[in-house]
């Protein structure tokens, strides 16, 4: 079976809620992994505000990727997370390209 390019940031974890092994996100690593010295600093505007698909539309050709800015600005609460006026690091394309 082939692996996922993903697979570094998952794991079988444990679901208290439902009392099932699921695939997780292994929380260690994964800010450091996508941020970046060049990454840009973005302020979130009004017509993409709680639209990270939107953003991530925007920089990297595909609304899928909105993970990327979740993850890369530790936001817990997203959508809402991504209102006008906040200041976001999005890390440019090619670097996250080599972490994917």
């Amino acid at each position: 079976m082939a692996s996922s390019r993903y697979e570094r940031f998952f794991d079988n974890v444990w679901n208290e809620d439902i009392n099932h092994h699921q695939k997780g996100l292994i929380k260690e690593n994964t800010k450091q992994s996508l941020t970046f010295n060049d990454d840009v600093l973005y302020e979130i505007p009004l017509k993409y505000q709680y639209r990270p698909d939107r953003i991530a539309a925007s920089f990297y050709g595909n609304p899928k990727l909105y993970w990327i800015l979740v993850y890369a600005n530790e936001i817990s609460d997203s959508p809402s997370g991504f209102y006008t006026g906040r200041r976001i690091r999005v890390p440019r394309i090619e670097r996250v390209l080599e972490v994917i």
